[in-house]
């Protein structure tokens, strides 16, 4: 059976759903907030100390490859 829709505006008003009330607000939490930055000011030296440990200043063994080996020879 199909259902039936409402002619009359009044009879719509009464099955519109409910407005829900405003959500509250979060509360700004500034000790989180140091520790997460704290926590992210040591990842981010971690990673630098990683990089100038390991990266840094190390010469391409493969930049020169080609100069120091000599000449093949031909048939």
């Amino acid at each position: 059976m199909p259902k039936h829709k409402p002619t009359r505006p009044e009879a719509a008003k009464d099955s519109a759903p409910a407005e829900l009330p405003p959500a509250k607000p979060l509360k700004p939490r500034r000790g989180l907030f140091v520790v997460l930055c704290l926590a992210f000011a040591v990842w981010v030296g971690f990673l630098t100390t990683l990089y100038f440990k390991t990266v840094y200043g190390k010469e391409d063994p493969h930049a020169h490859q080609a100069v120091d080996r000599p000449p093949e020879k031909g048939p």
